[in-house]
């Protein structure tokens, strides 16, 4: 569910554009596709799959947490890699948390991506 048109109108604009890419056949042939699975402290995610080419763009995830919490570490690993953290003041299930991926962060993936919750102080 979302909670702004922002959100819907972004995701929307992602997927009509591959769409389109799609259509004229002028998708990269190179790419591989990888899961992304949300874990601890988080309900939900999209995308729940992600297509990593040679294109240039980062890849945005879109997520909810499951409950309200302060002091939160965000992190988005590929196996033992840490692709990206970032601290957060407090999470609530009813705001949208999106965060962009630099390509550049993907180039190299060989596994899944998976999204977690940490309170501040913890191991990361």
């Amino acid at each position: 569910v979302h909670d702004l048109v922002d959100f819907v109108s972004e995701e929307g604009e992602i997927a009509g554009k591959s769409a389109a890419l799609y259509a004229q056949n002028k998708l990269t042939a190179n790419y591989h596709f990888f899961a992304v699975r949300p874990g601890q402290g988080l309900r939900t995610i999209v995308p729940q799959q992600i297509r990593v080419s040679a294109e240039k763009e980062p890849i945005e995830l879109f997520m909810r947490v499951r409950k309200t919490e302060k002091q939160i570490i965000l992190n988005v690993k590929s196996g033992a890699e840490l692709l990206l953290t970032r601290k957060m003041l407090i999470v609530k299930p009813g705001e949208m948390i999106v965060v962009k991926i630099p390509i550049d962060k993907l180039a190299d993936m060989r596994e899944e991506i998976n999204v977690s919750l940490e309170q501040q102080g913890a191991k990361v």
